[in-house]
């Protein structure tokens, strides 16, 4: 549903989002990847585009959205559990996924495109895809 680019895209700009997110929280030690913030980017924005998809999670059938809340979830048990996940990352991979979701549909491009000034006719070839029609 992305296309090649912006998938990259996405994950690239959510591993960045992630690791700049926690090195900007623990500022007693950086070493971070942000690769688990770029799958929650992916999750989030997966989520987003449609909602109902069905999915399996651990033998479960449910929605995407369920599937990440249950994804949080979890994080949040871990997190109170006193699990050592790098949550901050976490997060910051989730609301990068929302919001470039809503830059698709709101701006019809993304974040890096609207940002070079791309051309329009560049942003979406063709009939824009259900998902990002209001």
């Amino acid at each position: 549903l992305l296309g090649r680019g912006r998938f990259l895209e996405l994950y690239l700009l959510g591993g960045l989002c992630a690791s700049l997110a926690s090195m900007l929280v623990h500022v007693e030690y950086t070493e971070t990847l942000g690769a688990s913030g770029a799958m929650f980017a992916l999750e989030a924005m997966s989520a987003a585009m449609d909602p109902e998809r069905l999915c399996n999670f651990a033998g479960l059938t449910m929605t995407a959205m369920q599937l990440l809340c249950c994804r949080v979830a979890l994080d949040a048990f871990q997190f109170f559990g006193g699990a050592h996940l790098d949550y901050v990352a976490h997060i910051a991979g989730l609301l990068l996924g929302w919001s470039y979701f809503r830059c698709l549909r709101e701006v019809g491009c993304g974040p890096l495109e609207w940002v070079l000034g791309l051309p329009a006719n560049h942003r979406l070839k063709g009939r824009a895809p259900r998902y990002l029609i209001r």
